[in-house]
């Protein structure tokens, strides 16, 4: 499988979108793929229409605009034949904005921006995961940042903390696809061969997910 990156991505944006792509093989590894999902750049000349490359688009806004992951889906099967994501380029503007005002005022003329842009890239690897998570079937869990923030697939608020009566955002944005990303892969994407029992093996995973683990987010089960 690869997501295929559109040139024209600005540093240090382009490097935290490709970051945030990649943890899905993580995702797959665990099904039992291995480096198959691998994110490359579009070759010179190809349309990212083409059906054969499932894309990352970033698209430059001065004002809101959705992201979206979506899917070209074959209506007999169910079968994702093309995955394209679009990200719009305001959404780092705005993460940068939160945090300066999280941690504003300034006590110097040239303050310290470090911070404000890695929670503001780390929000960009977390929405870069999460648009793909829909280009591979997978629905919204508006329930898993209170459960360790188990999915990228949340709607996730940074995760401000105080330190010594300062406000630090090193841990706004978690790093990788969470433990119920790391299941719903599993179910809908593991095979069990010629001799398994796929009806089984999918109960199975349907019973753990009935383990106190993912009791705050196995409402996804239920639907979108």
């Amino acid at each position: 499988m690869f997501i295929i990156l559109i040139q024209g991505t600005p540093e240090p944006v382009k490097t935290a979108l490709l970051d945030g792509a990649k943890w899905w093989n993580k995702a797959f590894e665990s099904a039992g793929y291995i480096d198959a999902f691998q994110i490359k750049m579009l070759p010179p000349h190809a349309d990212p229409m083409d059906v054969r490359y499932n894309t990352i688009q970033w698209v430059h806004r001065a004002t809101r605009g959705w992201s979206y992951g979506a899917s070209v889906i074959d209506p007999r099967t169910g079968e994702i034949i093309k995955g394209h994501v679009t990200l719009g380029s305001l959404r780092v503007r705005q993460d940068y904005l939160i945090a300066q005002g999280l941690t504003a005022p300034f006590t110097s003329d040239k303050p310290d921006t470090n911070a404000i842009k890695s929670m503001a890239l780390d929000r960009i690897r977390q929405l870069s995961a999460h648009e793909i998570g829909h280009t591979l079937g997978i629905a919204h869990n508006f329930s898993a940042s209170v459960n360790n923030r188990a999915s990228v697939m949340d709607y996730p608020h940074p995760n401000a903390v105080l330190i010594d009566g300062k406000i630090d955002l090193s841990q706004a944005y978690t790093h990788g696809v969470g433990d119920w990303d790391h299941y719903v892969i599993k179910y809908g994407y593991s095979e069990f061969g010629k001799d398994g029992n796929e009806t089984e093996a999918l109960a199975k995973l349907v019973e753990q997910a009935k383990m106190p683990a993912y009791a705050i987010c196995r409402t996804l089960m239920h639907g979108r």
